[in-house]
């Protein structure tokens, strides 16, 4: 009998909370790294730093930089994944087909500039009267937002010439890989909330908005 063949873009959904966990953490690791580094620069201007403890810290940021930018690449491709399932449960559960195709939806969120706008638009189009996750995906999409244009910033701060432009590049790209961590931990939370479950990934109270009689209510 031949073997199953695997769902990757199923396995891929169910492995993105492991992926922005991880995001969340290397990030967070090269929040420290930057800093570490920043404070070696500054004492090297009075002292000369041990070669070593030069090459510990560049190594730690290469790391924890490199490390985070793979794990948010899988991270990106297992929510599209999830938002793809989550789309499809929610338009089978209301037994209506979903309005956008498997095509738009991928392309939306991959095309640079269109993915600050659709992914946000994607999601908002699955939330069935819950204020809570509409404030957390607008929370989200703002964050995101942000993210990106400061990467930008990032690239054009760098690109300028002098030691003091290096010096507050370091702090800069610790403020990036905040923003990084924080939109991944989001991420996470918007992932939960739409599957009903906790951020740790237990299976949370059910909450049923529905439209309220303004007279049924009256004493």
């Amino acid at each position: 009998m031949p073997a199953a063949r695997r769902n990757w873009p199923e396995l891929l959904a169910d492995k993105v909370a492991v992926f922005l966990t991880l995001t969340a953490s290397l990030y967070g690791l090269a929040v420290l790294a930057e800093l570490a580094r920043y404070g070696v620069l500054v004492r090297n201007r009075t002292r000369l730093i041990d070669p070593t403890v030069l090459a510990v810290s560049d190594f730690a940021v290469f790391v924890a930089q490199v490390g985070g930018t793979l794990f948010a690449l899988l991270s990106g491709i297992g929510a599209v994944c999830w938002l793809l399932r989550i789309r499809r449960r929610t338009f089978d559960r209301s037994e209506t087909s979903d309005p956008r195709s498997i095509g738009e939806v991928i392309v939306g969120c991959a095309v640079p500039g269109l993915n600050l706008v659709m992914p946000g638009v994607f999601l908002l189009e699955v939330i069935r009267r819950d204020p809570r996750a509409v404030t957390l995906v607008r929370a989200w999409w703002s964050l995101w937002v942000f993210g990106a244009l400061l990467v930008v910033f990032n690239w054009f701060w760098r690109s300028r010439p002098g030691l003091q432009i290096m010096a507050d590049g370091v702090l800069l790209s610790a403020f990036t890989a905040l923003i990084a961590s924080v939109t991944a931990v989001l991420t996470l939370m918007v992932v939960r909330r739409l599957e009903g479950r906790t951020v740790t990934g237990s299976k949370g109270a059910v909450t049923r908005w529905v439209v309220a009689d303004r007279e049924a209510l009256a004493p």
